[in-house]
């Protein structure tokens, strides 16, 4: 009998042991399954956290882009403001330079021009200014009434109507020489130039002698043909003055090769 009880205590001892093994176990499978989702929290923070500082760098950038964006846009007000103001003062220089033409160019009848020579090599005399009307101007002499293009007017006109200069330029655009300017000899090169140097402008002042000479003889052809169709006196008078002046603007440049002719062989 008394051996049932042992047994017995000692099956309730296994049962009680059974029990408490698994209860432990129990417990420290709950543990572990709260471990493992403490764990993922705290790496679902820790990504969120990242996340977090990412965004707040991504709004500070943002905020230094803009506060640049906002330094541009006053930088370019201010760039426009001032380009806008240049604009108007050029408007202004522009409506000035060109009033002050225009009262010139009114201001210019009856001024009276002593013999001026035309770009064509006519000589004209007792001249006077009747009136510039756009880019006309209208111009009496001894042989009568004549109007003249821009491109047709003597230098001392051209510069003083402002024809073919800008607004701000400090002369006239340079003119191409007519055919009664006087092509200075290569004799008067400066003494301080070299030989080479003043073979060099003998020879340059010779070929523009060669290239004007053909010029000059045929605006003499074309002046005779004109003298021979004369009808009118005056036309006739105007002729002659001006096959005069061609003959002796063709002598005087024939004169003038010789002697630079000379002055090139002597250098060379």
């Amino acid at each position: 009998m008394e051996g049932k009880f042992v047994v017995y205590f000692f099956l309730i001892l296994a049962m009680l042991g059974a029990g408490y093994g698994i209860y432990h176990t129990t417990e420290i499978d709950d543990a572990n399954k709260e471990l493992i989702a403490i764990t993922s929290q705290i790496g679902s923070l820790e990504d969120l956290v990242k996340k977090q500082k990412a965004y707040i760098e991504l709004r500070q950038e943002a905020v230094a882009l803009l506060t640049a964006y906002g330094i541009m846009q006053k930088e370019a007000y201010a760039l426009r403001t001032e380009i806008e103001q240049h604009r108007q003062a050029q408007i202004s220089a522009r409506k000035d330079f060109d009033q002050a033409v225009a009262v010139s160019r009114n201001q210019a009848s009856g001024l009276v021009l002593v013999d001026p020579v035309l770009p064509s090599g006519i000589r004209l005399r007792n001249v006077r200014v009747e009136k510039v009307e756009g880019d006309i101007t209208t111009i009496s002499h001894s042989e009568g009434i004549t109007k003249l293009t821009p491109e047709m007017l003597p230098k001392e006109l051209k510069d003083r109507f402002r024809f073919g200069m800008a607004m701000g330029s400090e002369e006239a655009k340079a003119e191409p020489s007519s055919p009664a300017a006087t092509t200075p000899p290569a004799s008067t090169t400066a003494p301080v130039e070299s030989i080479s140097d003043q073979l060099t402008t003998a020879r340059r002042n010779l070929e523009k002698m060669k290239k004007e000479l053909p010029y000059l003889e045929s605006e003499l052809a074309k002046t005779e043909a004109e003298a021979a169709s004369a009808t009118t006196p005056s036309k006739r008078f105007y002729i002659k003055n001006r096959l005069d002046s061609l003959n002796k603007q063709i002598a005087d440049l024939k004169t003038q090769m010789l002697t630079a002719e000379a002055d090139v062989k002597k250098l060379q």
